[in-house]
């Protein structure tokens, strides 16, 4: 992110930029190493963003709802990383690395 703002580079590119490096690097230590799969990249790789996506999508409504009601932000911020992080394990382990035999 450092490097990317130094080079003329937005805040909010830098950090795309780290998001997406992260996401992938995220993809291919999981596909070898969490699940040693062979599934795919072409049917694997679609599935992983899709499941980020999801979780993503719940971490921001999970936060956004525990702010509403009053709790504390810090408090809702670990709630959405305990849902986003939940969610994607359980969707790389039961839907994206699952090898097609």
């Amino acid at each position: 992110v450092y490097k990317r703002q130094g080079l003329g580079s937005s805040v909010i590119v830098a950090n795309a930029v780290g998001y997406g490096a992260g996401l992938l690097l995220s993809f291919f230590l999981n596909r070898s190493w969490s699940f040693s799969s062979t599934a795919s990249i072409k049917r694997s790789l679609p599935l992983f963003l899709l499941v980020v996506a999801i979780a993503f999508t719940l971490n921001i409504l999970v936060i956004n709802a525990a702010s509403a009601i009053g709790v504390p932000y810090p408090l809702a911020q670990l709630a959405g990383v305990a849902i986003y992080s939940i969610l994607v394990f359980l969707g790389s382990r039961h839907v994206v690395f699952i090898d097609q035999n």
